[in-house]
């Protein structure tokens, strides 16, 4: 982060997240019906300003990550028209688009160097939001997406304790009827279980554009987040606004719908709908990646320390035996209190 910017990433909720798939598992993931019901469709993917998803284990806020949004915006509309070569294929539809985005709202009104915004807006809390400035360029041009990621991280804070971190997850994330339904029609030789259901999270994008002409636009995006449910506020007081469903969704997506009556489909009380467990501390770390940040583990059971762990590694490894060592003790020392041999005489 840049001097005189703060990482609140870790105090503020959500700020870690899973998302591991590579980018055609997400298009199976988020098959959709087609607006006149016809058929099911993949999204279609854009790659704009060359701004790249890497899956991971462990994303931070100001990373690039896959969102889903309506392809009726006029950035989606103006690419595929200067994109015609790029065609799409006949089992991909630009109703619904996935586009890489980097977390953390820069607002379009902002005017200068993008990293010199003040605050990182990874989220956008449910109440207020419309009060918010940083937010209503967003809301007003109804520019909504989903987040999608696999399961997120929240930290549970206990007086006097470590905090323990948790992953929360669909507690049904089994494929959709629209990706059986896709897998199904394209014949595909897999079963529907390697496209397990996306955790869907509401947020809003927006577009910053620089002074220059010549310099490329910023796609970034912002959660929004709701007051956690009684079960998931033993862990934390606030959780992301989850979309249930496909119905949800589509109507989230939908830029004919006016926002005021698109954010009905969140409840501000939070989805029923998580199922979480504890994970290592490994998580803490941003710079691990690996699957062992979403392992479940036992929070009671205290972690061995690296000094116990290396008395112990040393005690099982075998004893390193001398290739001239004699059977006893005194042979031993007779030969370690032998003279050196005598140096070769130099040939001249």
């Amino acid at each position: 982060y840049p001097r005189g910017r703060v990482n609140i990433s870790v105090y503020t909720m959500c700020g870690r997240c899973a998302c591991t798939r590579d980018p055609e598992a997400i298009q199976l993931a988020c098959a959709y019906r087609r607006k006149d019901k016809s058929s099911v469709a993949k999204p279609a993917w854009l790659t704009i300003n060359g701004q790249k998803y890497f899956p991971s284990y462990n994303i931070s806020p100001q990373t690039n990550t896959p969102v889903l949004i309506s392809g009726s915006h006029s950035h989606v509309q103006s690419f595929l028209k200067s994109n015609r070569s790029e065609s799409l294929a006949s089992n991909e539809c630009s109703e619904r688009v996935l586009q890489v985005m980097k977390w953390g709202l820069i607002p379009s009104w902002h005017k200068g160097n993008p990293r010199s915004f003040p605050t990182l807006l990874n989220n956008c809390r449910y109440d207020g939001m419309f009060e918010k400035p940083s937010f209503r360029n967003a809301i007003a041009k109804k520019q909504r997406c989903v987040v999608l990621v696999d399961g997120f991280y929240e930290w549970q804070r206990k007086k006097g304790g470590p905090k323990n971190a948790f992953y929360a997850f669909f507690a049904d994330n089994s494929s959709t009827e629209e990706t059986k339904e896709f897998i199904e029609n394209e014949d595909m030789q897999c079963s529907s279980d390697i496209s397990p259901r996306l955790l869907t999270l509401a947020g809003y994008f927006d577009i910053w554009r620089p002074d220059i002409p010549e310099e490329e636009l910023m796609f970034t995006y912002t959660m929004i987040t709701v007051d956690a449910t009684e079960a998931f506020g033993q862990i934390h007081h606030r959780m992301p606004a989850i979309l249930d469903d496909e119905e949800a969704v589509r109507i989230w997506l939908d830029p004919k719908i006016p926002t005021t009556q698109a954010v009905k489909v969140i409840n501000p009380h939070g989805s029923t709908n998580l199922s979480w467990h504890p994970v290592s501390s490994m998580v803490n770390n941003v710079r691990n990646k690996s699957p062992e940040c979403i392992v479940k583990v036992d929070h009671t059971v205290k972690p061995e320390s690296k000094v116990v762990t290396l008395l112990k590694w040393f005690k099982s490894s075998p004893k390193k035996k001398d290739s001239e060592e004699t059977s006893n003790d005194a042979t031993t020392h007779d030969s370690l209190s032998e003279e050196p041999p005598a140096k070769k005489p130099k040939i001249e």
